[in-house]
């Protein structure tokens, strides 16, 4: 019955580090299943909740799913359409798993190989959304990598974690060396004034769109590196970190004040890291 159904999901989820909750789109979220949702909420682990079997109400998805994140007292975004059979959205799961708890990085690349390249540029495009976002908020004044210490940090615990994702032993030290190795300060300057004259834009805007470019240069050629043994030439993360900070700065290009560079900074990002196999050199 239901109390026995509720028991059991309790009694697992009290060891777990992690819950998934799966809901069957065609039958919707019943009155026991919220009672037990809302047990599980409870426990205050990281969740995170999935329709399945979506391909069976595809006419009807955006309905269903409003009702179902409107029974649970959840945003919209927060509940995933999936379905198991047909393989659909698995990597928005994965990654919804993740942004859950980040420390089942490596064990998901261990499981899931083939997913690592998926988990790496989710890595790298989280990482220059900080990078981009700390040169915004401390940066008052119209000069590339001023916020030059905890962009460095941001791009080590990047390093940190592609390293997982990959399957390599690498402590902060040596993720720190393997980020100096790549020149990041001189780089950020260099590009910097490489695009000055070209992208007429705000100074902070276009140091923003600096951090976050050159992180992602750095981010693609260290993933590279990890995954195929071939260290990035000093040219080629240039060349790279100029292509995408100039996608993002004409990206960020009609707006003209700081909040509203801030509002879009994401979106301009991952716009920019999904166009990345077609425009990088």
């Amino acid at each position: 019955g239901a109390e026995a159904r509720r028991a059991e999901a309790l009694s697992a989820a009290a060891a777990a580090d992690l819950l998934v909750l799966l809901f069957d789109a065609t039958r919707g979220v019943a009155a026991d299943e919220v009672r037990i949702y809302d047990a599980l909420a409870s426990l205050g682990k990281p969740m995170v909740v999935a329709l399945n079997k979506i391909d069976l109400v595809r006419r009807d998805e955006a309905a269903v799913l409003a009702a179902a994140a409107r029974t649970l007292g959840l945003p919209e975004g927060k509940v995933l359409p999936i379905s198991a059979t047909r393989r659909l959205n698995l990597d928005r799961l994965l990654l919804a798993i993740i942004e859950a708890d980040p420390a089942l990085t490596a064990s998901l690349a261990a499981l899931l190989p083939r997913w690592r390249w998926l988990l790496a540029q989710h890595t790298i495009a989280r990482s220059c959304t900080a990078a981009a976002t700390a040169n915004l908020i401390t940066t008052p004044i119209e000069i590339p990598f001023a916020s030059f210490v905890p962009i460095t940090a941001i791009q080590v615990a990047m390093v940190l974690r592609l390293a997982r994702v990959f399957g390599l032993r690498l402590g902060p030290g040596r993720a720190k060396e393997v980020v100096l190795a790549c020149g990041s300060g001189l780089l950020g300057r260099t590009v910097f004034y490489q695009l000055v004259n070209l992208v007429p834009i705000a100074g902070y805007v276009l140091g923003t769109a600096v951090a976050a470019g050159t992180t992602g240069a750095l981010g693609y050629a260290i993933a590279a590196w990890f995954a195929y043994g071939e260290r990035p030439s000093a040219e080629r993360v240039r060349r790279m970190g100029a292509a995408l900070s100039r996608q993002v700065a004409d990206r960020l290009q009609p707006f003209r004040q700081r909040k509203e560079a801030r509002e879009h900074l994401q979106q301009a990002i991952e716009e920019t890291l999904a166009a990345t196999e077609d425009s990088l050199p």
